[in-house]
């Protein structure tokens, strides 16, 4: 029996999880966490186009950086970003302004007192 997860298989958190952060920290070094997790490329691709990827994405955008830090991360990608990032993380590019919208949202909450700091920014 293989230990291979079947093409079109509800993922679990944890896989989902696991290609969210790696496409965040470690893009370089894919096949490595192919092997690990026992996922084809196929599968890869098909958990990256997952709303679940999308929000773990969004959620590693929003509690990596306050809200000054944030804009100087995206001005850094410059204004290629939403290709550049896309490519990195493994998003439709169209999708990653709307992200970035969503998370200038969320600081703005917080700076509004609508929201809780994510516990990475904690002080």
């Amino acid at each position: 029996m293989s230990d291979k997860v079947e093409a079109g298989t509800t993922f679990a958190v944890h896989h989902i999880k696991a290609i969210a952060e790696f496409s965040w920290w470690y893009r370089a070094k894919k096949r490595r966490l192919l092997e690990r997790c026992n996922l084809t490329e196929k599968q890869f691709e098909e958990i990256q186009s997952t709303p679940e990827y999308k929000e773990r994405v969004f959620n590693l955008m929003f509690e990596n950086r306050s809200a000054e830090e944030f804009e100087a991360w995206v001005k850094e990608h410059g204004p290629n970003m939403p290709q550049n990032f896309g490519k990195i993380v493994g998003l439709d590019p169209e999708d990653v302004p709307d992200m970035v919208e969503q998370v200038r949202q969320a600081h703005a909450d917080i700076a509004a007192g609508k929201g809780r700091k994510p516990w990475r920014l904690q002080t």
